[in-house]
């Protein structure tokens, strides 16, 4: 690798005299990922193409318009994902300060600073806009189309939405495909595989895995990205051996200096660390901090700091630990919750096992303070807060219900121990030992009531959503797992989303945009059957399982739902009025002519394209499917590929509806 760097300045200026544009930027960003200040120098050094602006750091670079030319356009964000990769944001965001904040380039820059700072709920936000803005973009390639589906399905994944992050990783695959890119192909297939053994499907995944090392010419960086992506799936079905061949594979492929090499290392250091050999943990954790931090890299310093932290834990290394342990939360509230919430998780179980309690409770009273305070402050992924919200809140009960289990258990003894004592006396004292025993049965019959309350107050926080009262995803999800596999998908399925919600929350503040939500749960619940399932999907999303609904039916409760729902503005309590309406996708299966068999994730997957359809369509709308051309599988993948493509093509048929 160190001979490669070397001599690539050189075999870059022959190649650009040679080779397309696009194939020596290519290269470029692949060598970005191990080593961006080498790549940076060597595109800086290469000549300019036609119109195009002046490279960062000259005076005209901060004030240029915007390029329009495709080459000009493809060097400029290259350049500007160069800068970002080596700690260099601020230069990166110089490159489109003229080109409008709705640009998708610029969108993808920030987004890509933002995540690398830890701010994954911001960096989502920027991907959401960036993939949105695609289409009003004349100049932008399928090369930043993809960054866009791959960096849309990173921020997804880490936010706990593992079925958008498919569906974006999926579209990204195409575009690889497309462009014949085999490190792009790599790296998508790398990351669904991990998405399916999420979902449970370790066959799909190893699938996907072989397919990845089966590509054509695949570069040793390439195959280091697979190598990871099949540790990560060997760890989850609990492949202890292919996990550690695969992550020795992938640091042997990798240059030892890059992030990507840090990353190996940290995954290494968590093997070790479940084996049980802490000092290798800790050797290695120790230098993926050091590189980390020489990168500047904020999410890979704070994943190697907590693996340092747990190992210096196990080896009894308490004063070290708790030096490093309270950096964890320099990020706080910037870093998903599901992430966050584990490594306190984490850290609380090797207190509580080094015999450490009152660490051990510190971090865990912690971990409930936050999942608190991430459903306040993001209001926009509340399901996912309110998982961990629920999580740490079980704990804390289970904790308090053992307090008072044993409680009650001690309590018995000491009556049973009681009853014997007085069992001795004599018969005048047997009145009075009936009625002592009479009253601790009633006590403990009352402990065994204040149970019974616990406990099913703790299954109606599981089930329902605090907010509006409706059902959660989760217990959606639970009622899908008790149905007949082969039948899940069966029936209308409905996917609500509140149009430009975001501004209302803004404009109004997060209190108003409470009400609105629970305004239109209500209007919802008015309009659909007791046999209906409907829940809140995550923030203004709603959705809605109608068993038996056929077509007709399922399009006339469309128009109800637009109507009821616009037709009368919402009132606040301030006295204010809102106006507000929803876009609307919606499928009843199963599908007329089609030999395709939908289960209810992937019922859902086809009402969300469709209320996607209708968020382009101009919002406060319905779009259903009502057929497709699905003749085999190859048929069904491509139109999930490109769903709007093969509504041009009529190979799915639509229709639109309007209050």
């Amino acid at each position: 690798m160190a001979l490669f760097v070397g001599g690539l300045l050189a075999s870059l200026l022959v190649a650009a005299a040679s080779a397309q544009p696009a194939d020596v930027l290519d290269r470029l960003q692949r060598l970005g990922e191990q080593r961006p200040q080498e790549a940076l120098r060597a595109l800086q050094a290469l000549p300019l193409p036609p119109a195009a602006t002046p490279p960062v750091g000259s005076a005209a670079s901060s004030v240029a318009p915007a390029p329009t030319d495709g080459a000009v356009e493809h060097r400029r964000w290259v350049e500007g994902l160069l800068l970002i990769q080596a700690g260099r944001p601020e230069e990166a965001m110089q490159l489109y300060a003229k080109a409008g904040d709705d640009h998708p380039a610029s969108l993808l820059l920030r987004a890509w600073a933002e995540r690398r700072a830890d701010r994954h709920q911001r960096a989502d936000e920027l991907a959401r806009q960036a993939v949105a803005a695609l289409p009003s973009c004349a100049s932008c390639d399928r090369r930043l189309a993809y960054e866009l589906q791959w960096l849309s399905a990173l921020t997804h994944d880490a936010l706990g939405d593992l079925s958008a992050a498919e569906r974006a990783q999926q579209q990204a695959l195409a575009l690889a495909e497309q462009l014949g890119d085999t490190h792009r192909q790599a790296r998508s297939l790398a990351d669904l595989a991990q998405l399916q053994q999420a979902r449970g499907d370790a066959e799909g995944a190893q699938q996907r895995l072989r397919r990845a090392l089966d590509l054509p010419g695949l570069e040793p960086t390439s195959e280091a990205f697979v190598q990871l992506g099949k540790a990560l799936v060997a760890r989850a079905v609990g492949d202890s051996d292919g996990q550690r061949s695969a992550l020795e594979r992938a640091l042997k492929l990798a240059d030892p200096a890059s992030r990507f090499a840090n990353l190996v290392r940290v995954n290494l250091s968590d093997y070790w660390l479940h084996r049980g050999d802490a000092q290798q943990a800790r050797s290695l954790a120790a230098a993926a901090l050091s590189g980390a931090q020489g990168l500047n890299d904020a999410g890979l310093t704070r994943m190697a700091r907590h693996n340092l932290v747990i190992s210096l834990i196990q080896l009894r290394d308490l004063a070290q630990a708790r030096l490093l342990s309270p950096l964890l939360q320099e990020s706080g509230t910037e870093l998903p919750p599901k992430e966050q919430l584990g490594m306190l998780n984490e850290q609380s179980k090797a207190w509580a096992q080094a015999g450490q309690w009152q660490e051990a409770l510190r971090l865990l009273s912690l971990e409930r303070e936050l999942a608190a305070a991430f459903t306040q402050r993001q209001l926009e992924f509340v399901l996912a807060a309110q998982r961990q919200d629920q999580a740490a809140a079980q704990q804390q009960t289970e904790l308090a219900l053992l307090h008072e289990q044993q409680a009650v258990q001690e309590g018995q003894a000491a009556n049973q121990r009681v009853l014997i004592w007085i069992s001795l006396l004599a018969a005048v004292m047997l009145a009075l030992a009936l009625l002592v025993a009479g009253l601790l049965w009633a006590g403990s019959n009352a402990a065994q009531r204040r149970l019974h309350r616990s406990r099913r107050q703790l299954q109606d926080l599981a089930e329902f959503d605090a907010l509006t009262g409706l059902r959660n995803r989760r217990a959606l999800q639970d009622a899908m797992a008790a149905r007949d596999a082969e039948r899940s998908g069966e029936g209308g399925w409905m996917l609500i989303d509140i149009d430009h919600f975001k501004r209302i929350n803004d404009s109004l503040g997060h209190a108003s945009g409470d009400q609105v939500l629970q305004a239109v749960a209500q209007r919802l619940k008015a309009q659909v059957r007791d046999t209906d399932l409907l829940a809140r999907w995550g923030g203004e999303e709603f959705l809605l399982h109608a068993p038996g609904a056929g077509q007709a039916a399922l399009r006339q409760l469309a128009q109800r739902l637009l109507l009821s729902l616009s037709a009368n503005p919402v009132q606040l309590d301030d006295g204010r009025q809102v106006q507000v309406s929803a876009s609307i996708g919606f499928i009843s299966l199963p599908l007329p002519r089609s030999s395709q068999v939908f289960d209810w994730e992937r019922a859902v997957n086809w009402a969300d394209m469709a209320l996607y359809t209708a968020k382009n369509a101009g919002r406060n709308c319905a779009v259903g499917v009502l057929g497709a051309n699905l003749d085999d599988a190859r048929s069904l993948a491509q139109i999930e590929a490109d769903f709007e493509g093969a509504a041009h093509a009529a190979r799915v048929q639509l229709v639109q509806l309007r209050p």
